[in-house]
């Protein structure tokens, strides 16, 4: 009972306040697992990136939240990846990608570098990662 002393020698409201101290580490843990923001739309757009090089397009449009999907499917996404390299050469190299935030939410820049000319993808998503736009930016010429 509260106030009263357990076999411990402790008061209830002494162990309650112990197991609430060591239960924070447990919950910060659990809390970060998932990340940030910026953390999971890095994620969802290295899962978009994955499958697009593997010409998986209908999963990398499931990446996408449902009015982007809407404009930009599973067609779209093939035709924007497939015309990179028939105008610029073999894709060579998926550069690091840069995470920030831009009005409030997550986005992430990815050079994409091809034999004649380096592009960037531009993702920006949700809070919970889901992504709400992509775009592919030609470089300047």
């Amino acid at each position: 009972m509260i106030g009263r002393l357990d076999p411990m020698g402790t008061t209830m409201p002494a162990r309650l306040l112990l197991a609430l101290l060591l239960a924070v580490p447990a919950v910060a843990t659990a809390q970060s697992a998932g990340g940030s923001p910026n953390r999971r739309c890095e994620d969802a757009t290295s899962s978009v990136i994955e499958a697009l090089r593997s010409s998986r397009f209908k999963e990398a449009a499931e990446g996408l939240d449902a009015p982007l999907r809407a404009r930009m499917g599973e067609d779209a996404l093939a035709r924007a990846w497939n015309d990179m390299p028939e105008k610029d050469g073999e894709l060579r190299t998926i550069g690091r990608l840069h995470a920030g935030t831009v009005g409030g939410h997550p986005e992430v820049y990815v050079p994409l570098m091809f034999a004649s000319a380096t592009w960037t993808l531009r993702v920006a998503c949700a809070s919970d990662g889901t992504i709400t736009d992509l775009a592919f930016k030609p470089p300047r010429r």
